[in-house]
C-alpha cells in the first residue's frame, strides 16, 4: 500500500501542477493587469489587459488542450474583467479569442496529422445545417443591421465547435475526470465570492466602480416586503452566476457518491455545502426548480440504495445549512415559485408568441439572424422582446426551420453523450449521469444556448462524454 502511494505521489502531482498552470496564468494575468493599471506604472487599464492576456493566447494556440483550460478559467472571471474595462466592452472579447486560438491550434494538429478527425457525422450534419440557417437568416428580406447578424453568428456558431474540442479531449479515461477537477477547484473562490457579496450587500460591489455597479440586482415585493440582493460573483449578469451554480452543484453531488471520484471527500463537500448556500442565496428559482428535478434523474440513471445511503449524511447537511443560511431568501421567494405564476407567464407568453406568428410569413423566414438576443441591445439600443424566451428564440429568428435544425442537433448532441454514457462500467457512471443529465435539462429549455459559462460547459461537455465511448482504457499510475 505505501509503495503504491509512494509511486503515485509523482504522477499526482505533476497532473495537478499541469492544470493549475492556465488558471494561474489567466488568474496572474488579471493582477498584473490591475497592478500596472492602478499601480505606479498607470499604462491604463485596456492597454495593460490586453498585454497581460497575450501569453494565455499565445499558449492556446501553440496547445489546444491547455486552450481548454484557459478558456474553462477565464470564462468564469470575465464578467470581473469587463466591470473592471467598463465602459469598453473589450473584455467580453477575450474569450472569443481564447476559444479560437485553441480552435486554431486544434486545426494545426489536424493540418499536421497530430490528430484524427472522429467527431461523429451525425452531430456535424445538424451543424452544418445550423450554420446555413445563420448565414441565410442574414439576408432576411425584413433586413437585419449588419452588426446584429455579426452578434448573432459569434453568438449562435462560435462555441459550438468546442464539441470537437471535447471529443478528442476525452481520448483517455481520466480526461472528464481531470475536467470536472479543474472546474471543481476554481469554482470555490467564485462561490465564496458571490456569498461574500450577499453578506456585504450592494453598497459594496457598488463601490467597487460603475462597472460592478451596473450588476446589481435587486428582486422583491414578491411574497414579503422584503427586498433581496442578488449577487452575480465575478459574472456580468446574476443569471449567469446562477446557470454556473447548478453545474457545480450537480457535479460536486454526484463526486460525493462516486468511489472512482475526481477530487477527495473532503474538498468536494465543502465546495457541495458551498455551492448549497449560494443557490439558495443567490435565489435564482430556475436553478431551484432545476437542481431536484436533475437529482431525481441522476439517481434514476444511477443511483443504488447503498450509494445513497452513503451519500445521504453529506447531501442532506448541506441542504440543511443552505435553508439555515437563507431561510429569509426562501421566505420571499419560494411561495411565488409554489404558486407557478411565473413560469406560467413566461410559458403563456412564449406560447402567444408562436401562435400569433404561426400562420405568417415570419413562421417560415423569421426575423433574421441576431433579432432575439439579448447582446443585439448594443446595436438596436433596446432588448428584443424574444430575449430569454427558450425555444422562442429560433423560431423568432429562422421560423420554423430554426426549431427543426436546433431539435436535430440536441437530439444528435444527446444520443452521442447517451452512447457515451452508457459505455462505462457502472461504478464510474455517477460523474457522466450529471453531465448527461445537464445537458439534456439545458437543451430542454435553453432553444439556442447563447449566455456564458453556458455556452462554454454544454458543449465542450457534451463532446467530452461523447468522446469517451471511444477512449482508450484509463490510466494507471507507475
Amino acid at each position: 500500500m505505501n509503495t503504491l502511494r509512494l509511486a503515485r505521489a509523482p504522477w499526482a502531482i505533476a497532473t495537478v501542477r499541469a492544470r493549475l498552470v492556465p488558471a494561474g496564468i489567466v488568474c496572474g494575468a488579471i493582477v498584473l493587469a490591475l497592478t500596472m493599471a492602478y499601480g505606479p506604472i498607470g499604462w491604463g487599464i485596456e492597454r495593460v489587459t490586453v498585454l497581460a492576456l497575450a501569453a494565455p493566447v499565445f499558449i492556446a494556440a501553440l496547445s489546444w488542450r491547455r486552450g481548454i483550460y484557459i478558456a474553462l478559467a477565464y470564462v468564469i472571471v470575465e464578467g470581473a474583467v469587463a466591470n473592471i474595462l467598463y465602459p469598453s466592452v473589450a473584455g467580453l472579447f477575450i474569450k472569443d479569442a481564447l476559444v479560437m486560438c485553441a480552435y486554431a491550434g486544434f486545426a494545426g494538429s489536424l493540418l499536421k496529422r497530430n490528430e484524427a478527425w472522429l467527431v461523429l457525422a451525425s452531430v456535424v450534419r445538424p451543424f452544418l445545417f445550423l450554420v446555413a440557417i445563420v448565414v441565410l437568416g442574414g439576408l432576411n428580406p425584413n433586413g437585419v443591421p449588419i452588426l446584429v447578424t455579426l452578434i448573432g453568428v459569434r453568438t449562435l456558431l462560435l462555441y459550438v465547435p468546442l464539441y470537437a474540442l471535447g471529443f478528442h479531449y476525452a481520448r483517455d479515461a481520466d480526461a472528464i475526470g481531470r475536467l470536472v477537477r479543474f472546474v471543481l477547484i476554481t469554482s470555490l473562490p467564485i462561490v465564496l465570492f458571490g456569498i461574500y457579496q450577499y453578506v456585504a450587500g450592494p453598497e459594496a460591489l457598488a463601490a467597487l466602480g460603475e462597472g460592478f455597479e451596473r450588476t446589481v440586482w435587486m428582486v422583491g415585493t414578491e411574497a414579503t416586503e422584503d427586498m433581496i440582493y442578488r449577487p452575480a460573483s465575478t459574472f456580468a449578469f446574476v443569471g449567469f452566476f446562477g446557470a454556473y451554480l447548478c453545474f457545480i452543484t450537480l457535479l460536486s453531488f454526484t463526486e460525493i457518491h462516486s468511489k472512482a471520484r475526481a477530487m477527495g471527500k473532503g474538498p468536494v463537500t465543502l465546495i457541495f455545502w458551498c455551492s448549497m448556500v449560494a443557490v439558495v442565496l443567490q435565489s435564482q428559482r430556475t436553478t431551484w426548480v432545476f437542481l431536484p428535478i436533475a437529482v431525481v434523474l441522476i439517481y434514476v440513471l444511477n443511483g443504488t440504495v447503498k450509494t445513497t445511503l452513503r451519500a445521504a449524511p453529506v447531501w442532506v447537511a448541506g441542504v440543511a445549512l443552505a435553508v439555515i443560511i437563507g431561510a429569509p431568501v426562501l421566505q420571499n421567494r419560494l411561495p411565488v415559485l409554489i404558486e407557478g405564476g411565473v413560469f406560467a407567464d413566461r410559458i403563456q407568453a412564449t406560447s402567444a408568441g408562436f401562435a400569433s406568428t404561426m400562420l405568417t410569413s415570419k413562421a417560415l423566414i423569421g426575423h433574421g439572424t441576431g433579432m432575439a438576443l439579448g447582446a443585439a441591445r448594443h446595436v438596436t439600443g433596446q432588448t428584443p422582446g424574444a430575449f430569454e424566451s427558450g425555444w422562442y428564440g429560433p423560431f423568432y429568428m429562422f421560423g420554423i426551420w430554426g426549431v427543426l435544425v436546433y431539435a436535430w442537433l440536441y437530439a444528435a448532441v444527446l444520443h452521442a453523450a447517451w452512447r457515451g454514457l452508457r459505455a462505462l462500467p457502472g461504478d464510474r457512471r455517477w460523474l457522466p449521469s450529471a453531465i448527461f443529465t445537464y445537458l439534456l435539462l439545458t437543451a430542454a429549455v435553453s432553444g439556442p444556448i447563447n449566455y456564458p459559462p453556458t455556452n462554454i460547459y454544454f458543449w465542450l461537455f457534451a463532446g467530452a462524454l461523447a468522446g469517451g465511448s471511444t477512449a482508450a482504457p484509463a490510466r494507471t499510475p507507475q
